[in-house]
């Protein structure tokens, strides 16, 4: 009621004078250029929050109105006291309070990518074909921006809870007790979140599930005491990084976040745009394939040669790759958000480990998907360590709750879908766990052989592209158990529509 009755739009536009009058007395000669940028931020944030409030306004009278004439219908044919009439009753208000809360945060449902028909067309009569041009459907990104900031609603919640309980209380049974306590809560709130929200849209699920994981390991970090030096010097300090779905950079000595530069911004939001570019393209040309453009999937049942197939290999790489882009498209997103609203410098989330890795260590531990090695060291590998685990011991226990939490990524995205008929795809369970224990396998044999002198003789006569090659393969064969449960469900196809897609057609 008061989202409809009060203007909060003038209530901001009220308060725009006030921070810029506060940011200019805070403001120092050097950093003027910031803020007049972080200004122009709070102007644009505060123009977009008047737009969608208007928006939900719409919205939220639209539903009244028919949440009005079902009551009126159901009053009339259960007027009755009955069973059935009672349980109709709970049934129709259930609906209305998911209703309304999917139209107060997300709108209308974002599922699959429905653009059958281009926006754009231009014939090119001197080799008889078309080009066709389909655009991005913008709320399928407002989908994906609301899904983190719900993920920072609750981080912060947690960060409450889990600066007051745990790191307060760190080494007493109450705080163990409170930390798993908080683990199996995450767990389970991906499932209520889509099941309130109805939301349908993979990319969107595992966006939710992606911020929450770094919630589960930084709450495991602060169980035994491995949270980044400083963090924890407040509660303010420590929901500032609980929250974030980024890893910042501290200073080694005074244990402070490092200030980003200018030119650090600047690389940031080109790599950003590179990434973005690329997707479009491989986008355009993979879509049209079901994003597999090479015959040679081996038989269920077949021998490992089989997984040597080159069809089979060049799906592997491509998946590989596509995987790599949208992680990269993300981490280089928040990336740019976070320099750019705090000033602050963050590790890169991905150094193009496909094309440039040196050995399977270099590939996870300094390469991929860096954000999440970070917790996983933090939140795994140092606890085992801590309870005298050796190397080898704390690297299975890292690789096998990788695997377990991608496990958990896979059954939430699968979880509730309203699109999928008799013959839809169910994801065989346990896929990513053994892709990962097989990695864990390959970092045991490379640290067992990498202090041999003969690989290090013969590793320095090598180019550096075939040792790439040489790492990648290590993986390669098998990374079908990871990315099929992904691609035949059909993930990319619900992640294309954020891109404007190319065809050539025949006129």
């Amino acid at each position: 009621k008061s989202v409809v009755t009060h203007p909060v739009s003038a209530i901001l536009q009220a308060s725009l004078p006030q921070v810029r009058a506060w940011q200019v007395t805070r403001m120092r000669p050097t950093t003027a250029i910031s803020a007049r940028c972080r200004f122009c931020c709070v102007s644009k944030m505060a123009a977009f929050a008047s737009h969608s409030l208007r928006t939900i306004n719409t919205q939220v009278k639209f539903n009244l109105i028919i949440f009005d004439i079902i009551l009126d219908s159901h009053t009339n044919s259960h007027s009755d006291s009955s069973p059935t009439a009672k349980l109709s009753k709970r049934t129709t208000n259930e609906t209305m309070i998911q209703l309304l809360l999917r139209d107060l945060f997300l709108g209308p449902t974002v599922g699959a990518d429905e653009r059958s028909e281009p926006h754009i067309a231009f014939d090119i009569p001197d080799i008889g074909r078309s080009l066709e041009i389909y655009l991005p459907n913008m709320l399928f990104w407002s989908h994906v921006a609301q899904a983190v900031f719900l993920y920072m609603v609750i981080a912060a919640i947690l960060s409450r809870i889990v600066h007051r309980l745990i790191v307060n209380k760190r080494g007493t049974m109450f705080s163990y007790v409170t930390g798993v306590t908080i683990i199996c809560a995450i767990v389970s709130a991906p499932y209520g979140i889509v099941a309130a929200l109805d939301i349908q849209n993979m990319v969107i699920k595992f966006t939710l599930c992606a911020g929450l994981t770094l919630s589960l390991f930084r709450t495991s970090e602060a169980m035994f005491g491995f949270s980044p030096a400083g963090v924890e010097r407040s509660h303010v300090s420590y929901l500032f990084y609980y929250i974030l779905p980024v890893e910042l950079k501290f200073d080694q000595k005074t244990c402070r976040p490092v200030k980003a530069t200018k030119d650090e911004m600047v690389l940031n939001a080109t790599l950003l745009v590179k990434t973005c570019l690329q997707s479009c393209v491989l986008m355009s040309w993979l879509a049209p394939q079901a994003f597999e453009p090479f015959d040679g999937r081996p038989a269920p049942g077949a021998s490992l040669l089989s997984f040597l197939n080159l069809g089979h290999l060049g799906n592997c790489f491509v998946a590989a790759y596509m995987f790599q882009q949208c992680l990269a498209l993300y981490g280089f997103a928040m990336t740019a958000a976070v320099n750019l609203m705090t000033g602050l410098q963050t590790i890169v989330p991905m150094n193009n480990p496909l094309l440039e890795a040196t050995s399977p260590t270099d590939f996870w531990g300094r390469r991929w998907n860096v954000l999440v090695h970070s917790v996983l060291k933090r939140g795994v590998y140092k606890p085992v360590r801590q309870q005298g685990g050796s190397s080898l011991v704390a690297s299975l226990a890292s690789f096998a709750a990788s695997g377990l939490f991608h496990e958990w990524i896979i059954h939430v995205i699968s979880f509730r879908r309203q699109e999928c008929s008799v013959s839809c795809y169910i994801p065989s369970f346990g896929s990513n766990l053994a892709f990962f224990l097989w990695n864990a396998m390959i970092i045991m044999i490379e640290n067992t052989v990498r202090h041999s002198g003969v690989f290090r003789k013969v590793g320095c006569h090598i180019p550096h592209p075939v040792i790439t090659l040489m790492v990648i393969m290590t993986s390669l064969p098998v990374a079908h158990w990871f990315a099929d449960p992904y691609i035949h469900q059909g993930f990319f196809n619900h992640y294309q529509q954020g891109f404007p897609l190319l065809a050539v057609t025949h006129n």
